[in-house]
């Protein structure tokens, strides 16, 4: 059987002015996010200053690409999935992880 490795998820917005914390709420909870998930935003700059250290800032949101960072608790490393990443390659991804 796999071993069971607890995962933790962050979505950080793009968009601070529009998505605040409230709005933020609402949409983890109409997609029944647990404690696991989390939706994050802040001031415009530190968003950005998030953004350029995942090497992932386009200038203003209307810009931006979608990317899926992953990585394994302790590992210095991200593996980085560009564009819409769809569930077998992300379960793939985790998978790879997981066994390192």
């Amino acid at each position: 059987m796999p071993k069971t490795v607890p995962m933790r998820m962050i979505s950080i917005s793009i968009d601070p002015e529009v998505d605040r914390p409230d709005k933020l709420a609402a949409y983890a909870q109409k997609f029944s996010a647990g404690n696991d998930w989390q939706f994050l935003t802040g001031a415009l700059t530190d968003v950005i200053s998030v953004l350029k250290s995942f090497d992932s800032y386009r200038g203003d949101k209307m810009n931006h690409e979608p990317i899926t960072l992953l990585r394994n608790a302790g590992a210095r490393e991200w593996v980085r999935l560009d564009g819409l990443t769809s569930a077998a390659d992300l379960l793939r991804e985790y998978r790879t992880l997981v066994r390192n």
